[in-house]
């Protein structure tokens, strides 16, 4: 069960709490919406949860993205447009370790995501990469924000890929940039 209200801070700015409960699950984490900021760090029966959606501050870099480094642009950009021509129902995705993250290192960067794959579930792709247990919370960010469970990755895709044609994700075992997508 969800609830959404909206309120006015007092500068008169539209604020969201969103609630969510979810009930008899034993481990709920993976199953919370990842636009809320705040997940359980053990297993538990009832989690409440509350969120408080204010303006975000942009000014934390996103990870500096090691790929980028590795492969000039020209590399990235022909690669990408191959992949694409070659499986057009795919998304080509990088993803990496925020910087400063306590969370284990992904083994691999380069994925290639099926276009009906919604985000929570290359979340959960993700999770089983880095080998991360299951009462350790995750954050996938996008372009430094945090985009929703139910997203499809081909949405996701056509709004915030790179020139390169590639899109970047970094995930963090902590909510580091405090951001959201609505």
């Amino acid at each position: 069960m969800s609830l959404q209200r909206t309120y006015t801070n007092e500068l008169g700015k539209p604020k969201i709490c969103f609630i969510s409960f979810r009930v008899g699950i034993k481990n709920p984490a993976p199953f919370l919406p990842y636009k809320v900021g705040l997940y359980p760090t053990s297993p538990i029966i009832l989690s409440v949860l509350f969120l408080i959606l204010t303006e975000s501050n942009q000014s934390a870099d996103m990870a500096k993205c090691s790929f980028k480094l590795e492969h000039p642009l020209e590399k990235r950009k022909s690669e990408s447009s191959r992949i694409r021509e070659k499986y057009p129902d795919r998304v080509p995705v990088i993803v990496e370790k925020a910087e400063k993250s306590d969370i284990p290192d992904i083994d691999k960067k380069k994925y290639l995501v099926p276009a009906d794959l919604t985000i929570g579930q290359f979340v959960y792709v993700v999770r089983k990469r880095i080998k991360l247990s299951s009462e350790k919370a995750i954050f996938v960010f996008v372009k430094n924000m945090l985009p929703p469970t139910a997203a499809l990755m081909s949405a996701i895709y056509e709004e915030n890929k790179d020139e390169d044609g590639f899109l970047y994700m970094s995930y963090s075992g902590e909510n580091t940039f405090g951001s959201f997508e609505m």
